[in-house]
Order: structure tokens, then sequence, then C-alpha cells
């Protein structure tokens, strides 16, 4: 039943499914194996990016705790909705990239975070946000509504489950598909792009 709703849900969603190519952002770098180890089994692919896209996220990515490759991990790097911004545009442009997915771990983005424009992860400092400007959720509700590519959520619970249902809830009111699983978010996309004879 649930892969029904998750489907359903995003064939209203997407737009378009061009292919299995995946630009994945994340918030902690354990996650980034398991998730694209998750997207091979539905057929879905990590694939390298272009060196555009590395030249441009070399300008303002610090590697230090954290990579720009594909998967990005973004940790030290989303300080401001701006940078996540900045990086979910540069995956937006990618000819190599089909999707474009961000994990957001459920102990690192809270929903109450996701409604300010503070630092999250490993990156935050105490100098950077809280101006009141654009928040994270607009960022992710802007990629969603305006993207050239089909863009999800992944929001995964730890041990925080009240947390996580907080935030997919928030997620989705802002018109943002969102799964629970990296598992749910694969076979869903898969199927979606089965029905529209994408795949390749």
């Amino acid at each position: 039943m649930e892969a029904l709703v998750d489907v359903t849900a995003s064939l209203e969603k997407l737009r378009t499914a061009p292919g299995p190519r995946v630009g994945l952002v994340i918030l902690t770098g354990g996650q980034g194996i398991a998730i694209a180890d998750t997207l091979g089994r539905h057929g879905l692919r990590v694939p390298p990016l272009t060196q555009s896209s590395l030249d441009e996220l070399a300008a303002f990515f610090d590697p230090i705790g954290g990579s720009f490759r594909n998967p990005l991990d973004a940790a030290y790097a989303t300080e401001t909705p701006a940078m996540l911004a900045r990086q979910l545009d540069i995956l937006d442009r990618d000819p190599n990239i089909d999707v474009v997915v961000m994990d957001l771990f459920g102990t690192i983005m809270s929903a109450r975070r996701i409604q300010s424009d503070f630092g999250v992860g490993l990156g935050h400092r105490a100098d950077v946000g809280g101006g009141g400007g654009e928040r994270f959720l607009d960022v992710l509700a802007a990629r969603a509504e305006r993207g050239t590519k089909p863009f999800f959520v992944i929001v995964t619970a730890a041990e925080k489950e009240r947390e996580a249902i907080e935030l997919r809830e928030l997620l989705r009111d802002a018109g943002v598909l969102t799964f629970p699983s990296a598992e749910r978010a694969a076979r869903a996309y898969a199927a979606v792009l089965a029905s529209k004879g994408a795949a390749r």
C-alpha cells in the first residue's frame, strides 16, 4: 500500500522523470554510501559531476569534513540558505544529472531549523544566520516548484521519529515531495521512470 501511495505522490509532484542519474546532497557522510547503494538496487545511479560543476563548487565548498563530489557531503557548506540554493542550482544545471535529491537526516535538520536561516550541521557558526531572511524551507520549496529537474527530499528519522514526521509534514505542506527512507524514494522514482519509459 505504501508503494502505491509513494508512486501516486511522485506522479502528481514530478513533472518529468528524464533519467536515472541522481545528484545527491547529504548532510552527513555515512548516509551517502548507504543511499547510493539503495538507489543502485533500483537501477538508479550517482554519477560523477561535470568538470564545470566541480569548478563551481570548488569556488565556495569547504572540503574539510565534506566532499563536493557526487554525492555532495554538504555539512560544511550549508551554513546559509543561499549556499544550499547555490549547490542545488549547480546540480540542476549539470548535464550528467537527471534528478536532484537531498537527504535531511532527522538529527541534523529539524523543523525549527528549516524554518530559519541558521547554519546547519557541522558547519554551523555562531556568526552565521539568524538574520530573518530567506529560510532553508524557502529554498527547498522554490526548487520543487521552479527547478528544471525533478527534486525530492528524504527525511530519515534516526531515533527522533516525532521530529522527522514534523519535518516531513512541513515540507509536504510547502509542496516538496518527501519520503521517509531512501528505499521508498528509490522505489517510487524508479517506478515513475519505468512508467515514462525513460530508464536508460
